[in-house]
């Protein structure tokens, strides 16, 4: 497998997602599951049918290039950022975001949240089932006695595809360019995080979306405990 131009050292390049043993099979299918089936799990399968399909895209190759960053007056300078190969539309899909898919706590710079699936399933007052088995590695969050929840994310860390080096607009842009949408893979049905352009792009110019309030904020807490 061909890796782009400019691909960072010490990072494995994938066109596909890589599952953690954190998340289970029970959990696989269902990111792959196209299928309402019973009623077993109505609730989960409602929400994950409102999921669209991919359109067909070209290769990320294609439409994108990875670039080094030289403009000393860029809050990412000398580091990498991703860029449109030529004139692209609003409201185009670009690429997937592929890493590692993990239902861990992770202090990673290139985790993203994917997905949140419910853990139980209400069976009447103050009572629930489990709607999947875990291993212990998995973390769960625990909202209510009968609210708890398995959060997905993707980590581009040590794997992952171009996608990893799109940039946070501040200090570059007043605003994306670009936003994450979750989708299904057109021929796995497989549940990905895409990035589709919010308004046409010049060729040579920078993709910038917005990393959230959450990242910033994990980011300066942690800063602050490396200072102390």
């Amino acid at each position: 497998m061909a890796t782009p131009k400019h691909w960072p050292t010490g990072v494995t390049y994938i066109t596909k997602p890589v599952y953690h043993s954190s998340v289970t099979k029970d959990v696989v299918n269902l990111l792959r599951s196209s299928v309402t089936g019973g009623g077993d799990l109505p609730l989960v399968l409602s929400e994950l049918q409102t999921i669209p399909v991919a359109p067909a895209v070209e290769s990320s190759h294609r439409l994108t290039h990875i670039q080094r960053i030289d403009d000393k007056e860029h809050p990412a300078q000398g580091q990498l950022g991703l860029f449109a190969s030529r004139k692209v539309a609003a409201d185009t899909m670009l690429l997937f975001y592929i890493g590692e898919v993990h239902a861990q706590d992770r202090d990673s710079d290139y985790d993203l949240s994917l997905l949140r699936i419910p853990l139980q399933r209400p069976t009447g007052p103050g009572k629930s089932d489990l709607l999947y088995s875990l291993p212990a590695s998995v973390d769960t969050q625990i909202q209510s006695p009968e609210a708890w929840v398995i959060n997905l994310g993707v980590d581009a860390a040590r794997i992952g595809n171009e996608a990893r080096c799109i940039n946070d607009y501040r200090g570059i842009a007043q605003r994306p360019n670009a936003v994450f949408k979750l989708v299904r893979e057109r021929n796995t049905r497989e549940v990905r995080m895409s990035v589709w352009t919010s308004r046409a792009l010049a060729k040579n110019e920078e993709i910038l979306v917005s990393y959230g309030k959450g990242w910033w904020n994990a980011r300066h807490i942690r800063d602050l405990q490396w200072r102390v």
